[in-house]
Parts: structure tokens; sequence; C-alpha cells
């Protein structure tokens, strides 16, 4: 997740420079073949340096996806083509969306107060009456962030009560943020999965496997940084070099106690098929979530930011887009779905670099809406 460089919205650049870059690049055509798609890839990680990179892109029935690169700086090991990579903030896509499926099952009452929802937290009066769709729009005037010293320190063998204690050091505090504004909050999706563990039992990391990625089938999901034999590590940009960190550090990843608002990993592919979901299920097609949850999802509520995803315009072309993107500075991922065209698009970087990151993106998206031939 993003704890740095966050005020005033999560995916920025999503919004605003993705939006005149589709403008300039706009075909709206099928995707082209992979073998350009990969050749896309080893320029795009050339030119930019990265140690690895992957590109995934997904229009109807036809899913393209290229992985190039190395492990780690360094080393001679290739990354699999199905190696997972750190989606950062792009979790919060998924923890808004769990949500909504245990509301449409009835678990949760998305309308309900925050006091309704934690009965037996001791809020201050500010929270009593927070609602969801505050808290997963980032405008429920929450902290933007938990301490990390507090995080840390936390004994980490329940991360359902270590969120409820995390939590309870702050939630009887009056609100430091205006209500209604767009205030980005790593903060607010702890506390979203808390409402979401409180109403079942059971820990944000048993829900995303269990009621997510075990029925869509994204095998790759997993949590913290990942490892294993063709599996990237993070890096961090020091000075220019980039070092790589290895998965076993503390500081590979941000504490697992902030897992709903950013520790996922997975694939390409299975996050590719992840942006497939959601517009399917906007269009009704899919089992596990309603089109009108879904749509609910996708509704901007402050500054073109929905629920766990961002809504950008395509300038002049009276279509929009949603994204968002992720990194907890080892890292960078980006999605971007254009339901209009079925269309989704992702860019996985082992490096937190922004701008380079960015500019893959932009490459990505000048290859796949190429107009076909």
């Amino acid at each position: 997740m993003d704890l740095k460089r966050r005020r005033n919205g999560p995916t920025s650049w999503t919004m605003k420079h993705l939006a005149a870059a589709l403008l300039m690049v706009w075909g709206g055509g099928a995707a082209a073949d992979p073998a350009p798609l990969a050749n896309l890839a080893a320029t795009q990680a050339g030119q930019g340096g990265a140690v690895a990179l992957a590109f995934g892109v997904a229009q109807g029935d036809q899913t393209d996806i290229a992985v190039t690169g190395l492990t780690q700086a360094g080393g001679t090991d290739a990354v699999a083509p199905d190696a997972p990579f750190h989606i950062g903030s792009i979790s919060k896509s998924f923890t808004a969306t769990l949500l909504m499926i245990l509301s449409e099952r009835g678990v949760i009452d998305f309308h309900a107060a925050l006091a309704d929802l934690l009965p037996d937290a001791d809020l201050h009066p500010d929270w009593r009456d927070l609602r969801l769709t505050q808290i997963l729009s980032h405008t429920a005037g929450l902290p933007a962030n938990p301490s990390l010293a507090a995080a840390w320190v936390l004994p980490g063998q329940d991360q359902m009560a270590d969120r409820a204690s995390l939590l309870a050091t702050v939630w009887d505090d009056p609100l430091p943020e205006p209500q209604g504004e767009l205030v980005y909050s790593n903060f607010s999706y702890i506390l979203a999965g808390h409402v979401a563990e409180v109403a079942t039992g059971r820990a944000w990391e048993d829900l995303i496997v269990d009621e997510i990625a075990g029925p869509l089938g994204l095998t790759s999901l997993g949590f913290g940084p990942p490892f294993g034999p063709g599996v990237p590590f993070g890096h961090q940009d020091q000075g220019g070099t980039l070092v790589p960190i290895s998965p076993d550090l503390r500081g590979a990843d941000n504490p697992p106690v902030m897992g709903p608002a950013g520790t996922i990993h997975l694939s390409a592919r299975d996050l590719v098929a992840w942006g497939q979901f959601h517009l399917r299920a906007c269009r009704g097609e899919a089992a596990l979530l309603s089109a009108a949850g879904c749509a609910r999802l996708h509704q901007p509520v402050v500054d073109g930011y929905a629920l766990g995803l961002g809504e950008f315009p395509l300038p002049g072309l009276g279509e929009t887009a949603l994204g968002h993107d992720g990194s907890n500075t080892l890292w960078y991922a980006i999605l971007m779905l254009v339901p209009e065209h079925d269309l989704v698009m992702v860019v996985m970087q082992n490096d937190g670099r922004a701008d380079t990151a960015r500019a893959a993106a932009l490459a990505l998206a000048e290859w796949a809406l190429q107009p076909a031939p």
C-alpha cells in the first residue's frame, strides 16, 4: 500500500495522466497478438531499468500475458510466467468487494452505522454514525495511516485480534479530518476489513481466500511479499541502484495488520482475471456479485473515487475507465478497466518507482487500444 504521497487521491495519475494518454491512443480495437506484447514488455523493462515487469491484457475471451526479467538485480534466475507480484493498494478493491458480497448475503448491513457494525467497540461519538460508503470512499474523515510503530509491535499471531487492538488505540479519539472530503486513508480499509471480521468471526485473510480467491480460481493469491522459485524480490531504489529486499526481512512489506489496505500478492494472469470478474459482474454475469452490487462499487463518491476503485474520464470520447495503483515502495502495480470495451490492462513491476511503472502503463495502453487492423 502507499504510505507516501497520498493525500488528495489514491490514483491521481490514473485519473488524470492516463486519461490524457488514452485520448491520444484510443482506438477501441481488439487486443493484438501476444508476441508483440512480450516484445513490448521487454522493451519497457529495458527502457525503465525494471528488474522484472509483467503485462496483462484481456478483451472478451482473449487474455495475453507477458512477463520478463530476473527475480533479483544481479541474479540469473528468470521470473516465472505465473509468478506473483505484490499489488499494494489494489488490495482495497478486494476488501470493498468482499464487503459488498457479504452485504448481498445478508451478513452485513451496508447501510448500518459503524456503531451497529461494531457493537462492542468503544467508539468516539464522531465515529458512531459512519457508514461503509464513507469508509470505503475515503470520505469518513478517518486518519490516513495507523502508527507503524504500534502496528509492528503487535503479536502477529492473530490478525483479527491485532486489528482490533490497533483500531482501539484510535477509535475513541475525535475524527482528525473533515467528513465528505477525499482524504486517502489506509486506516479506513483496515477498519473496513475489521468490520468483515466482526460480522463473520473470521480473519480478513481467510475471508479473501475463501470468499473471493477460491470461487474465482485466483490460485496465486497470497499475502505479504511473495517468495519461492521463479518469484521476484521487491527492490528498493537506493540512489538510483535497485537493491533486492529479501521477503524474509521485516521491511519487505508493511505490517500484516494492514492487510485490508494493501498486502495482497498474485500473478498478472490472476489480477487480469480479477478485473474481468468486475466487468462480468457489472453485466450481471457473475454469481458471486450482483450487477447492482458491482455498480455500487464502481459509482464515484467524491473526486472520481468509488469504493476500492477510482474512475477517470477518457476526454472527448464519452467513455470512462476504472483503476487503482498500489505500491509498498518495493513494488508497483496498476490495474485499469475500460468497461465499455470489455478491456482489462495490468502492469506489475518489482520496484516502487512510479515513473517507470506509469511509463510502462502508457505504452501498454497504446498497444492495447490501437485500432484493429
